[in-house]
């Protein structure tokens, strides 16, 4: 256990001093007695005995008024020092700590508060009333607010001064009480927020501007934050293409909200450039294939744009999106005119001869051998100058449909011209004899699917609907390729070549050409 220690009591040296002289008054006077009747016995001798008692007492209570004088004097210097501590941060404090009294009337103010015054001398202030520096728009508000910290509540509140220049302040009103629990005045701490205020509007009305400029913009934008590729911000084109509210975005990740397919790398592709654009800090493009919800696809082509924080680390990416499906769609119809039959939509003689070229080619690298078959309708002629060339188009791509059902997909089929096909096998056997009779197959194959019957159904001007029956066989040249031995012009002439003598010894037949 500890041992408790008596306090020191605390006396006025004024007290102190009076005690001390009001002892050695009664001290003297025993002391006086005493020599007086130094012959006496009995009583008085007890007498002159309690008076020795009573020097030893005051003695003692000398002292300890003594050490209780020491330490007054010791608790008003850390008081004092105290005091001059408090008086430095008051002072020094970058915000206005002051005091007002029952009387709403400043009783002190720190150096701050002077200067947010405007004023050099705290006589300046002291004496005034607090509501006079608030503007008369919100002196009634303050007042009631001032009231609550009156009846001893802590209160915290906006204003806007008085005078010309319309400075912002906030402050925090604290009620001080004394020791009945009476509030007796109020503590107050006031800041000048006026030029975060004037930021803050600035922050908003740039807000505002960068959305209305955003939503003014054809484009698609969002704002990731590249942390966890969470979408920060977006305009309104970039809601309507994803079909989605804002709430239903914001927060979410921008792969999670337009569902991408994801890119060879496993990442989605809203990631893969984003990764690029983050690591180098530079701008990327890339174009995006996004499937929404609902099972629509569409095609953008997104420019990735790093945003940069104060030490040069990309925080967010702006992505400006640009539906670009239309344009995709055109290619796809120019690609599709470049390089295929606009009847049949099978490849056209451009496509063909670059297939035939990577085929050729391929064979030299495996030692595999490859075949072109020149293939012709026996009988198209009369049936377009009985029925038509509606009718004769319908024949053709039905042609095609058959055709493609005897191939593989590493397979090509092309519309040579009028009622001319080829096809084009590749990667049949490195031993002849067996690739002769791998394309054979394939040859007859073809031959007995184009010999069956067509029913051809026409829609004429009245919307009725006519039913053709037509029957038509096919004459095939074929020719096996190796090794670059021919150039591509070569194998396909000597295909149209045996394709002639099929068609001469007798039609419907299938004849490899022989050099």
């Amino acid at each position: 256990m500890t041992e408790q220690v008596q306090p020191v009591p605390v006396v006025n040296e004024q007290v102190l001093q009076a005690e001390i002289a009001r002892l050695n008054k009664i001290i003297q006077a025993l002391m006086n007695r005493a020599e007086r009747n130094t012959s006496m016995q009995g009583s008085d001798f007890n007498l002159f005995q309690t008076a020795i008692t009573l020097e030893d007492q005051v003695r003692l209570r000398t002292r300890e008024l003594e050490v209780a004088r020491l330490n007054t004097e010791k608790i008003t210097r850390d008081l004092r020092e105290s005091e001059n501590h408090y008086r430095l941060l008051v002072d020094n404090a970058p915000v206005s700590i002051h005091e007002i009294d029952l009387e709403g009337r400043v009783a002190s103010m720190s150096r701050a508060g002077l200067l947010m015054r405007g004023v050099k001398e705290e006589s300046e202030v002291l004496g005034s009333l607090y509501l006079d520096a608030v503007s008369d728009t919100d002196r009634e508000r303050i007042a009631e607010l001032l009231a609550r910290s009156y009846a001893g509540e802590t209160t915290y509140f906006e204003f806007k001064a008085s005078g010309p220049y319309g400075k912002i302040f906030k402050s925090c009103f604290v009620p001080i009480k004394n020791k009945n629990g009476s509030v007796e005045k109020l503590m107050g701490i006031t800041e000048d927020v006026s030029e975060r205020k004037r930021a803050e509007e600035a922050i908003t009305i740039a807000n505002e501007f960068s959305r209305i400029v955003m939503d003014s913009i054809d484009d698609a934008i969002s704002i990731i934050d590249v942390s966890d590729y969470r979408i920060i911000g977006c305009n309104a084109v970039f809601l309507k293409q994803i079909g989605l509210a804002k709430a239903d975005v914001l927060g979410r990740k921008c792969y999670e909200v337009t569902h991408n397919q994801p890119d060879p790398c496993g990442l989605p592709f809203d990631i893969c450039p984003m990764k690029e654009t983050v690591t180098t800090g530079n701008h990327s493009k890339a174009e995006h294939l996004h499937s929404l919800a609902n099972g629509d696809t569409f095609y953008t082509e997104v420019s990735t744009s790093p945003v940069f924080d104060r030490n040069g680390k990309v925080v967010s990416v702006v992505h400006v999106s640009r539906d670009i499906t239309e344009r995709k769609k055109t290619e796809e119809q120019i690609r599709e005119l470049a390089f295929y039959d606009t009847l049949t939509h099978l490849a056209n003689r451009r496509l063909l001869n670059d297939r035939l070229g990577q085929a050729m080619a391929a064979s030299k690298r495996s030692g595999r051998y490859g075949a072109v078959m020149f293939l012709d309708l026996d009988n198209f002629k009369p049936l377009n100058d009985t029925h038509g060339h509606n009718i004769g188009d319908l024949l053709l791509v039905e042609v095609a449909h058959r055709i493609s059902r005897c191939l593989r997909e590493m397979d090509t089929v092309a519309r040579f011209g009028g009622d001319e096909f080829v096809v084009l096998l590749s990667e049949l056997d490195v031993d002849q004899e067996l690739s002769v009779e791998q394309a054979g197959i394939v040859a007859e194959r073809i031959r007995v699917m184009l010999a069956e019957p067509y029913l051809l159904t026409s829609r004429e001007a009245d919307n009725t609907e006519v039913v053709v029956e037509h029957h038509c066989t096919s004459s095939i040249g074929v020719v096996l390729f190796i090794n670059h031995e021919a150039s591509p012009e070569d194998v396909l002439k000597w295909a149209d070549m045996a394709m002639y003598h099929a068609k001469g010894i007798g039609r419907n037949l299938v004849h490899f050409f022989k050099p």
